[in-house]
């Protein structure tokens, strides 16, 4: 298997030290003046109970069909291992905000980015008023985020270096992003966004075609799992029985003219 190492410079370094330096430095003050947004773990709907989530969390997940399972589960672990769980949630949403401003100037490096560019992109993006308020708040919206960052820049990885461990990850991380929000459509989202990968190997490293394929079948099946589930249980071929009603949330209130536009 060819492999193209790529190495930072020291620029580049440097620059992972600055950005992780800001990042740091400018939530010191954003989590002294506005506070990480817990309170409303009880009230979402896309959330289960807070007592399935203590006590009962696998038979919670079981019949769950309004939501894909995977955020209740991280909700489920870490309420398991600190019942207030308020300290470990700020900390792993610190976490993956560094994974986010990292990851996205890494992914404009081996897009052949300057560096410079990228680190001014990388520092926008960290301080935009968006990311810090999904930061703040317990939702799957900030962990989606980092999903979708670190998928790309497996994907650029793997495609760039010949090397399919990356492409594992990449997958990995997709059949995350299906398992967390139905919006992210099991047939609809994820197998073209595993078909246009395969077609780039196709015509530029063939060799490993076959390993992408079964790769990428073991991730598809994997995601799939709660759509048969809520088939079978609820005759729905579908991530989240809401879609009906969340199509009419976004229509009900909307002018005829502009359903039709």
């Amino acid at each position: 298997m060819n492999k193209k190492v790529v190495m930072l410079n020291k620029f580049q370094i440097n620059h992972l030290y600055i950005l992780v330096g800001v990042y740091v430095t400018s939530r010191i003050w954003i989590y002294n003046t506005h506070p990480f947004l817990f309170d409303k773990i009880e009230h979402y709907w896309q959330y289960l109970d807070m007592h399935i989530l203590h006590y009962d969390l696998l038979r919670g997940l079981f019949y769950l069909h309004v939501q894909p399972p995977l955020f209740n589960v991280f909700l489920g672990l870490v309420l398991k291992v600190s019942p207030d769980g308020y300290i470990i949630f700020v900390g792993l949403y610190f976490i993956m905000g560094l994974i986010i401003a990292c990851g996205t100037y890494m992914l404009m490096l081996s897009l052949r980015i300057h560096h410079v560019l990228a680190l001014i992109v990388s520092i926008y993006l960290i301080m935009f008023p968006s990311i810090i308020h999904a930061e703040r708040w317990l939702f799957y919206a900030y962990p989606l985020t980092m999903m979708l960052v670190l998928s790309a820049l497996w994907l650029s990885k793997s495609i760039s270096s010949n090397n399919d461990k990356y492409f594992i990850l990449f997958v990995g991380m997709i059949t995350a992003i299906v398992l967390t929000r139905s919006f992210f459509h099991l047939i609809v989202w994820m197998i073209p966004v595993i078909i246009i990968p395969l077609v780039v190997i196709w015509k530029e490293n063939r060799h490993w075609l076959k390993r992408g394929i079964i790769i990428s079948i073991i991730g598809f099946l994997l995601a799939s799992i709660p759509y048969l589930k809520n088939f079978i249980m609820f005759d729905f071929f579908t991530g989240s029985t809401w879609q009906g009603m969340n199509i009419t949330k976004m229509t009900t209130y909307v002018g005829n003219d502009n359903i039709k536009n």
